[in-house]
């Protein structure tokens, strides 16, 4: 029995820290376009008497304006034999149908596909870790989809510094 319970022993493959997200430094430019951006779409939705619109835009830009304000938490990430932490978070290899890469000039991210088809796509920045390295421990549990790509939606939201 105590054999059993030390081939379960989980072991640590692979380790990070990193931000949840990239915070981008926004100048007086960025906030500059954004307002006259959001003055013509209001000024569109007076001309066209769509008060609807209006409202809906006023509240996409405060909750812009707060999620900008936002400081990213500092997570943990670990690889293990059995899957992955995300903190306390664990996701079984069992859970995840695969993983694939973006690799930009300062911009490394893992992200990974669950099985479940109504579970989102968690992206993980490797923030100076090796995605070789990652690669060779998550090759080993689960498939890698090499031709995937970022969504027009992702790459929007990366052009545009949201």
């Amino acid at each position: 029995m105590a054999e059993e319970a030390e081939q379960t022993k989980e072991t640590t493959l692979l380790e990070w820290e990193a931000p949840e997200f990239l915070a981008y430094l926004r100048g007086w430019k960025y906030y500059t376009i954004l307002s006259i951006m959001l003055l013509a779409v209001i000024g569109y939705g007076a001309y066209s008497q769509d008060w609807f619109v209006i409202v809906i835009f006023i509240i996409v830009a405060g909750f812009i304006l707060w999620y900008q304000q936002k400081e990213p938490l500092t997570k943990k990430y670990r690889i293990t034999q059995l899957g992955i932490y995300e903190n306390d978070r664990f996701y079984q290899y069992n859970e995840i149908f695969s993983y694939w890469f973006l690799i930009d000039k300062e911009y490394k991210v893992l992200n990974i596909i669950f099985a479940k088809k109504y579970l989102p796509q968690l992206t993980i920045l490797l923030n100076g870790t090796d995605p070789i390295a990652v690669r060779n421990v998550l090759s080993k549990h689960i498939p890698e989809e090499s031709n995937r790509t970022e969504t027009i939606l992702d790459r929007l939201v990366r052009l545009f510094r949201l």
